[in-house]
């Protein structure tokens, strides 16, 4: 699967207590349905429940579909003996009883994890029941039993750098549109007709739809939506570390810093805690402001078997190290990492991975490994996952997985930083509807997120290359029907990169005599970016970018926003 650059998970995309919701009860009375989801419904996009084949379209999972009668994508949602639980059956085979099942995201997993039909039968997979979200009209749904798991649906775009290739399968539940599901009934959205057997991938960067509007296809619009997630193409990747080679370490007797590359920007280490009364989350491990403090003072101890077990400077006249845990509500702290007594688990034997930043490795357990999860640093925030608690995830392209070792004697506290110079260009405007909306004109709460774009085909125009990675900055303004302004954007500072990348803001001050200024396609702009302290009591490595339109060899200010 193709590895694309990391989305800060503990940032952008965070994590929803599904499981703590009770069973909606939508009206169900009608039906057949379509079952649309919040990230693909402004493509009229269906779930098609497809038939398990060699010859299928991914070999028979579910996925996403252009919308149509076919009987495929017709769902009736049949009450389940288990209260506020249904099945899922299609109108699909003829004479069959056929129903969705969710599965395990694993390699050895049927499909490798895929959402499938399955003859219907009493199993927890296929008894779903719908969860109400944050977005009114919306619902999650998930397999019985709940509770520990906390996994939702999610549905995907049909491309080859999607999760699955861009089969519907079952993830963390995350504030992510794609997990988001309207019940349509088929003629209140504008269906597309008979789908072909194999749907073509698009071979442009942008298309043009049914109403004349520009759309690029790495790109969807979310403005004004609760689902705080920007939908990217490749999105949030999975990344197969499990039959990787660990590196070969080289560790000195002196002590170490572990910073992750979503916040060593804000100068976080992680904090091996102790787990006694009053204790930050109770003792799990977590980032903290990088010191001189003997427990982000990490060694590393080889085994007898080539890992590593992590003792840090405070704990290891106590015999403590590291253990990574299995996250879920009955592991002890639900599973964050934590210090406990050393000894010869293999939860507490350690491998380094090295990652696709140079520099950058993936920590792994003995006994995680093999399932491909990966520890992962998290930003201290109650609406973080485990409240900021480190933790072991599925192997992902996030930055908080990927670890930098930082010898001690070699750390100082970052110098104050200078005002630093990005780049970029825009590389088009878009208003859904609108096939003449040409300029774009920023305004003051604006929303305003970043990620990453990957275009499927060159584009000389605006000077980027097919399979090539850059940032992307959008900005959407929901009052005018989600019209969008795109824009890729590079710096020279790593450290400043990260902190830009899969952020939210919004923008906060138009620039004197910019009122008005207009972006078009091709523009080129210039970033001014430096600490923020025009914001009291913004949090640490918080950033104050403004946004020059650069026209003619001169600028024209058009507008600043923050990071937290």
């Amino acid at each position: 699967m193709e590895v694309s650059p990391p989305i800060n998970a503990g940032d952008t995309i965070q994590a929803v207590d599904a499981d703590a919701s009770p069973a909606a009860t939508p009206d169900l009375s009608g039906g057949p349905y379509w079952l649309q989801t919040m990230f693909l419904e402004g493509e009229n996009k269906c779930l098609d429940g497809n038939q398990v084949a060699d010859d299928a379209p991914l070999g028979g999972a579910a996925y996403m579909n252009d919308c149509s009668d076919a009987a495929g994508m017709l769902w009736t949602i049949v009450p389940d003996a288990e209260a506020g639980y249904y099945s899922l059956q299609t109108q699909s085979p003829e004479g069959a009883s056929l129903c969705l099942e969710g599965n395990n995201l694993a390699e050895g997993a049927d499909l490798n994890g895929g959402a499938f039909m399955k003859e219907c039968e009493a199993a927890t997979g296929q008894t779903w029941r719908f969860v109400e979200s944050e977005v009114a009209g919306y619902y999650r749904l998930q397999t019985y039993p709940v509770g520990e798991v906390n996994k939702c649906l999610e549905g995907n775009r049909l491309a080859a750098e999607s999760v699955l290739a861009g089969a519907a399968f079952r993830d963390n539940c995350l504030n992510v549109s794609g997990q988001l599901w309207k019940i349509v009934t088929p003629g209140e959205a504008t269906a597309t007709g008979e789908t072909a057997e194999e749907p073509a991938a698009a071979e442009e960067p942008a298309t043009t739809t049914e109403e004349g509007a520009t759309t690029f296809a790495n790109v969807s619009w979310t403005g004004g939506q609760a689902s705080a997630a920007i939908d990217l193409v490749q999105g949030v990747q999975a990344v197969d570390v499990s039959t990787a080679e660990p590196a070969t370490m080289e560790f000195g007797d002196g002590y170490y810093w572990l910073q992750t590359r979503f916040l060593e920007s804000q100068n976080k280490c992680l904090d091996g805690n102790e787990m006694v009364d009053g204790a930050v989350l109770d003792g799990a491990a977590y980032m903290n402001d990088c010191g001189e403090a003997g427990g982000m003072l990490w060694k590393f101890v080889p085994t007898a078997d080539g890992y590593y077990q992590l003792q840090t400077q405070s704990l290891e006249g106590a015999g403590k190290c590291l253990e990574g845990n299995e996250t879920k509500e009955t592991s002890v702290l639900q599973g964050a990492t934590f210090m406990d007594d050393c000894s010869a688990v293999t939860g507490q034997e350690w491998q380094f991975v090295e990652s696709e930043v140079e520099g950058y490795y993936r920590l792994q357990t003995a006994f995680k490994a093999p399932e491909n999860m990966c520890l992962e640093g998290n930003r201290l925030a109650e609406e973080s996952v485990l409240a900021g608690g480190a933790f072991q995830d599925n192997c992902l392209n996030v930055t908080g997985q990927l670890w930098k070792i930082v010898p001690f004697d070699e750390a100082a506290a970052p110098a104050e930083m200078m005002p630093i110079r990005g780049t970029g260009r825009v590389i088009g405007v878009n208003k859904p509807g609108d096939a003449a909306f040409d300029a774009f004109t920023p305004a003051a709460g604006d929303r305003l997120e970043t990620g990453w774009y990957t275009p499927i085909a060159d584009d000389s125009e605006v000077g980027v290359v097919a399979g090539e990675q850059y940032n992307i900055l959008i900005i959407t303004q929901p009052n005018n029907n989600n019209a969008q302004a795109f824009i890729l954007w590079e710096v020279e500072d790593p450290a400043t990169e990260s902190a830009l990348t899969y952020i939210q803001s919004e923008i906060a001050v138009m620039v004197d005599g910019s009122e008005g200024r207009q972006l078009r396609r091709g523009d080129n702009v210039e970033f001014d970016i430096q600490p923020n302290t025009a914001v009291p009591n913004a949090s640490a490595g918080s950033l104050d970018v403004t946004m020059d339109d650069f026209v003619n060899g001169n600028t024209a200010g058009l507008f600043s926003f923050f990071t937290e």
